[in-house]
């Protein structure tokens, strides 16, 4: 007897790239074009040829991977560095810079823009890369391992990565083609150990047994067992329904209706994406009575940790449902004068965000769909389960218009607002420095704010400029203050941040500016209106918009702030020509938004997310299978007892004989019961006791198929039992493992399926 397990096989290596590679088909749609499918496919052929070349040479595992590992290094250089190392791939000093700065370089396209990310250097490296590391796990489980079903967790983390980042979501090819190849790896895998193993344990009566009647009784549904879990995962998951908690939705992709989808997961960090995107679609469309409407902010963030602005801790209670109404602005006293403006709002299939965009600050808000609350600190406004796509609501939004003698009183702070003047206690000198020195000949606190403002647009030699890198860290703010170029994300965060170090309690808000007005009363805001500004509190008044982005890109800045009137002037750049239309009333405006959207403005149907949720869970049902079917078939074949004590014994040599197949022992099928017994007590080593158990399964065997009388069946299910345990905890750990998630039975049913 020997213990079974080769140091690889070909066909099994070869199952293993295919997976690998059907597995990567879920990323075509996030790349632009398919030229990065055959540098991929040959990171992935070199890592599985690198496996089956050195196992043929009984190369120690660990030796295998660091081989594997230098040889997707030296493929990836090749492609991307190939002109700086010696003979096109042998690696030189200017070769590792080369490939740290496409490194970088792809770090920053993937940030930059939205799916499909267009392909270069870095992209590639990424890819080939990435998908190399999922070929060399793949190849470890599968192929030297020998774990061949946990080879389905990283194919499935390849997938699940790939459909996270689709526009539009999961795609079915790209889900069918990842089940195909797990489930081509795993029937290669018991092929290739039926080849090896044999007839089971026994003679011919215990091959029946130990499972060839029950494989023949399980064949019929195993092929429809697999179909029917991709199946599921593909028809079924599409019909559950839309949720999700997460603060702000992923990357960007494409909308189910054919456009590109604006998603965010950190407002201030993905920013810049937006702004830079090649496709400027419509986000948000609105009509108004507000001849000089707000800008539609969707959060604000009050934590400045000295890296990056987030949110602090947001409470949002059930008695904070929009339902209800929203309550005063915090800090806004009786005797600042006020007035309100209308807004009708619809939110395009383009904009997926759990935040809904709103002027600040409104007092009412419309709609029937949604659990929306506020949070009563920043009057943001949060959904519990649902987002923004396809969204239709009405907003009474608070005109506040406050003298510049009321934002010029006294500059106490209250205690609530304490925490928004918290800065790190690392913060660069030169902020300060600089903030102290702007606002020098100021009198009070609006009179700082405003100085910084006019400073950070007019005064200070600031630019305007995109292609600055995004961020908000010490060395970030300094070099936007020494270069002083930038864009909105540098200008709100710096003006906040200044505006802290002088007492002023002053946090960053991101969304959206107020686009462009197509037509009288009707306003379209598209992705690249993504802006960030900072607001600032003054007691009496409440929290404040301030403008320190330039002009160029802004217009006019709020007329508070510079004493003078606001306008509704539009930087020439964002400037569109408007259509004639006659009439100006709500109803026309109502009109007119709705006609947009019947010529297709803005979709209605929102896709689901699910499917990748369905997917993933598909793959998980389709890596527990080969358990679930061990456990059918051992409960039925001790169902199918009853009283006969001959079939006791031979269900309780059939569970001996799987626990031996499973930990990888085979025997020569002409040997007797007993001749066999003792073959696994020396191979295994077992204890006493499951040496007992295994005499005594092993001698009702004999009994029940050459004694006249029958055997005595007491205990035999315990006695097999207690023996397959044994047989496990002496294999190795990979070995136990494999007896776990790829049983016996499970291994014969696709044998059998493969010889049909």
């Amino acid at each position: 007897m020997t213990l079974g397990g080769d140091r690889g096989s070909l066909r099994l290596a070869q199952a293993a790239a295919a997976a690998t590679g059907l597995a990567a088909i879920g990323l075509l749609p996030v790349i632009e074009g398919g030229m990065w499918a055959v540098p991929v496919a040959t990171a992935v052929l070199v890592v599985f040829g690198v496996g089956v070349g050195l196992r043929a040479l009984r190369t120690p595992t660990w030796a295998v991977v660091l081989a594997q590992l230098i040889g997707l290094l030296l493929v990836v250089g090749a492609l991307v560095a190939g002109d700086q190392a010696r003979l096109g791939f042998l690696p030189s000093r200017s070769w590792l810079t080369a490939l740290a700065e496409a490194y970088q370089l792809g770090v920053e396209t993937v940030a930059t823009y939205q799916a499909p990310v267009p392909l270069d250097d870095g992209v590639l490296m990424l890819l080939a890369g990435g998908v190399g590391l999922v070929a060399v796990a793949v190849d470890v489980l599968a192929v030297s391992a020998r774990m061949v079903p946990l080879a389905g967790v990283p194919l499935a983390v390849l997938h699940a990565v790939a459909m996270a980042t689709t526009p539009g979501g999961p795609t079915v090819w790209a889900f069918v083609a990842v089940a195909a190849g797990y489930l081509i790896l795993l029937a290669v895998d018991g092929r290739e150990r039926s080849r090896r193993w044999g007839r089971p344990l026994g003679s011919p009566a215990t091959s029946v047994a130990a499972g060839g009647l029950m494989a023949t009784r399980l064949a019929p549904i195993g092929t429809p067992l697999a179909i029917g879990a991709v199946v599921l995962a593909v028809a079924g998951a599409g019909l559950l329904p839309q949720g999700g908690l997460t603060l702000l939705a992923g990357a960007g992709g494409s909308s189910g209706s054919g456009g590109q989808t604006i998603r965010t997961d950190n407002p201030i960090v993905d920013l810049r994406r937006d702004l830079v995107q090649p496709e400027d679609v419509d986000v948000i469309q609105f009509t108004t009575t507000a001849s000089n409407p707000e800008y539609l902010r969707l959060l604000t963030l009050d934590v400045y940790d000295g890296t990056v602005w987030r949110t602090s801790d947001r409470p949002v209670p059930e008695d904070n449902r929009i339902s209800g109404g929203l309550p005063n602005p915090p800090g806004l006293g009786p005797d600042i004068s006020r007035s309100e403006e209308q807004y009708t709002v619809q939110i395009t299939e383009s904009l997926e965000s759990q935040w809904l965009p709103l002027p600040y600050p409104a007092s009412d808000i419309t709609t029937a769909d949604g659990d929306w609350r506020y949070h009563a600190d920043t009057m943001d406004v949060v959904a519990t389960d649902r987002d923004t796509r396809g969204l239709r609501y009405d907003v009474t939004s608070v005109v506040v218009e406050p003298t510049v003698e009321q934002l010029s009183g006294p500059p106490a702070v209250p205690a609530r607002q304490l925490d928004v003047l918290d800065l790190p206690d690392d913060l660069p000198p030169l902020v300060r420095d600089l903030a102290r020195e702007v606002t020098a000949e100021s009198a009070d606190n609006y009179e700082r704010a405003a100085d910084l403002q006019r400073w950070f647009r007019d005064d200070g030699g600031f630019v305007y400029d995109l292609s600055v890198d995004p961020g908000n860290g010490s060395d970030d703010l300094v070099a936007f203050l020494e270069e002083r170029r930038g864009y909105c994300e540098q200008f709100a965060a710096s003006m906040a941040i200044m505006a802290r170090t002088l007492g002023i309690p002053a946090r960053v808000a991101v969304g959206y500016l107020r686009g462009q007005e197509e037509q009288p009363g009707f306003w379209v805001v598209r992705a690249q209106d993504a802006h960030a500004w900072p607001e600032l509190f003054f007691e009496g008044v409440g929290w404040v918009r301030f403008e320190p982005t330039p002009g160029s890109r802004t217009g006019a800045a709020p007329g508070y702030t510079t004493g003078q009137p606001a306008t509704t002037e539009v930087p020439e750049s964002l400037q569109s020509p408007l259509e004639s239309q006659t009439g100006d009333d709500e109803t026309d405006r109502a009109g007119l938004l709705d006609a947009t959207i019947e010529q297709g403005g803005a979709a209605g149907s929102q896709p689901s997310r699910w499917p990748l949720v369905g997917a993933i869970g598909a793959l998980v049902m389709l890596a527990l299978t080969p358990l679930l079917v061990g456990v059918v078939v051992r409960r039925r074949r001790w169902a199918a007892v009853g009283s006969d004590s001959r079939r006791a014994a031979e269900a309780a040599w059939a569970d001996v004989s799987d626990a031996a197949l499973e930990v990888g022992l085979t025997a020569n099928p002409q040997d007797t019961v007993r001749t066999t017994a003792a073959a696994l007590v020396s191979a295994a080593d077992l204890p006493v006791d499951a040496r007992r158990s295994l005499s005594s399964v092993a001698r009702a065997t004999e009994r029940a198929r050459f004694a006249a009388a029958p055997p005595a069946v007491d205990d035999l299910r315990d006695d097999a039992e207690q023996v397959r345990r044994a047989l496990v905890r002496t294999a190795p750990s990979r070995v136990r493992w494999q007896a776990v998630v790829w049983p016996a039975p499970a291994r014969r049913l696709v044998a059998r399926l493969l010889r049909r």
